[in-house]
């Protein structure tokens, strides 16, 4: 039984000085201080957003899970991959392998749900970052204002804008496995009216997998010009290509991974992946008065994206020869939306409403075909490689076979209204409707095979 707790005459007398002297102490009145800061430049956090609502509001006051990165704080850690960039958001998982780049929000499928500057963007390659200023994961159905899509979210790319009077900046970065990369992001204003920005860059690895190299290059032009005190014009271009090697793993050997080098490939020596991709976006806004803004967006964009993949489809233990196959595609799509948009603010019984109203037309065009090995009498297999000392150097020179050839067309039309109703300073109400029209029409040839 512990012993009960006790004050020495030693603790008892302190214990009396100390609060002696507390009672005795006369009172004292401290000056006032004033402190005053400013934000951080390099604050992760996005105080307003337009992706949820396509107004500027305040985060805190969107009625959807939302998300936002600043890809400044990404590009910092060394990655320009959209996938790893949303790595730590909650319910958000990437799913891409070496030619696209592929998401899945809330467990939904979000590859054709990716826009950029609010415009679709579901073209399949993989995304540059450098000329990106933050990205947004809008969590929940966005039908409403976006139109088709998956019930798990959108993620929308916010590009960098000129800004007046902003510095330029250059970045160097050298690494691990011969990286090298080196962006220059300039900005100049030739007059008060004009301002000019330009980010552009060209990096290359190669990889610890033997054989396996990557290169980008980034050419993104923008101008803000301030065509009268009303009128502003925001044009902004860019090209951006990823050449790579595509790299599909290592083979597995009695329900386990093989038992080879980590650097151990079974590719070819030619094998690449090539996405040229190239954007033109210009946006109208005019000031009809101090509470209405009438927009029109143009976006068009362009990608070709070819690949030479041959890549391992098992293993023969009887020869210890690993077993690929040959494919190559040449892809090409075009999309081209058109919107234009009335925002303003007015009152009604003491409500205060932020009104949006848009028409969106929409025209989209996907060509790919995909070919592989031809198979038969009178034809060349694709060779197969030994286990442990592959031979990169024996490549398929034999004929190639349309795999599947198909053209597909897209035509949207669509009006949308939204209303943000202000009750008091804790609520607020948000309502849209939208009606679409979407008119597909595909046609194609496909042979019995198995596709990557």
């Amino acid at each position: 039984m512990p012993a009960p707790f006790r004050l020495t005459p030693v603790t008892l007398g302190l214990s009396a000085f100390l609060s002696a002297g507390f009672a005795c102490a006369a009172p004292t009145v401290l000056p006032e201080t004033s402190i005053s800061a400013e934000a951080e430049a390099d604050d992760p956090r996005v105080k307003e957003t337009s992706t949820a609502t396509r107004t500027a509001t305040p985060v805190r006051y969107v009625p959807q899970a939302i998300d936002s990165i600043k890809t400044a704080n990404v590009v910092d850690y060394g990655t320009n991959d959209l996938g790893t960039a949303l790595s730590g958001i909650p319910n958000v998982s990437s799913g891409a392998d070496t030619r696209f780049d592929s998401l899945r929000i809330r467990g939904f499928d979000a590859s054709n749900d990716f826009y950029l500057d609010g415009i679709r963007d579901d073209s399949q390659y993989v995304r540059d970052l450098h000329n990106i200023e933050r990205i947004e994961v809008l969590k929940g159905p966005a039908a409403v204002l976006y139109g088709r899509g998956s019930q798990g979210g959108i993620v929308n790319r916010v590009s960098k804008l000129p800004e007046f009077g902003r510095r330029s900046t250059l970045e160097a970065q050298g690494g691990s496995d011969d990286l090298r990369s080196l962006y220059a992001d300039l900005s100049t204003d030739p007059s008060e009216n004009i301002s000019l920005r330009l980010n552009m860059g060209n990096m290359d690895q190669n990889s610890f997998r033997d054989g396996v190299s990557g290169n980008r290059q980034l050419f993104a032009p923008s101008m803000s010009w301030q065509l009268t005190p009303d009128l502003n014009w925001l044009v902004q271009y860019e090209y951006s290509r990823y050449n790579r090697t595509p790299d599909r793993g290592i083979p597995g050997v009695n329900g386990r991974p093989a038992d080879v080098g980590r650097d151990t490939t079974y590719g070819s020596e030619h094998d690449f992946i090539d996405d040229k991709s190239q954007s033109l976006r210009s946006k109208l806004s005019y000031e009809l008065s101090d509470n209405w803004q009438l927009r029109h967006t143009l976006g068009v964009f362009k990608l070709n994206s070819d690949f030479d993949n041959t890549y391992l489809t098992g293993y023969t233990p009887a020869t210890n020869k690993v077993t690929r196959q040959h494919w190559q595609q040449d892809l090409s799509t075009r999309n081209v939306y058109n919107n234009v948009e009335l925002e303003g603010g007015f009152d009604t019984f003491g409500l205060e409403h932020r009104l949006l109203t848009g028409i969106e037309i929409g025209s989209q065009r996907r060509d790919p075909t995909l070919y592989n090995a031809a198979t038969g009498r009178g034809t060349q297999p694709v060779p197969a490689l030994d286990l442990y000392n592959p031979d990169r150097n024996l490549r398929h020179t034999g004929r190639m076979q349309v795999s599947s050839s198909s053209h597909t067309e897209v035509e949207s039309r669509a009006v949308y209204v939204q209303d943000q109703l202000r009750l008091n300073d804790q609520w607020q109400l948000l309502a849209g409707l939208r009606y679409d029209t979407v008119d597909q029409q595909a046609a194609g040839h496909f042979r019995r095979s198995r596709q990557p």
